[in-house]
């Protein structure tokens, strides 16, 4: 696991020539998409703890509800 970290930084930073102009582009993308939940009433804010924070909880916990139900039978 650890080589392959080793091999994608040094993708990074050999493939990307500009990493300040790389990163400032996903960020606006992501704020974008972020500010794209203001269709349903949402801001910036709030669509980021839904994102980051609802949707994973609720994920992990289906994930251990399955998982508990696996193992009993």
């Amino acid at each position: 696991m650890l080589i392959g970290f080793i091999i994608f930084q040094l993708f990074v930073v050999f493939v990307i020539p500009d990493f300040e102009k790389f990163a400032t582009t996903l960020f606006e993308g992501s704020v974008n998409f972020l500010n794209s939940f203001s269709q349903v009433g949402l801001n910036y804010v709030q669509a980021s703890v839904v994102i980051c924070v609802i949707i994973p909880t609720a994920i992990l916990a289906a994930l251990m509800y399955w998982n508990k139900k696996i193992t009993r039978n």
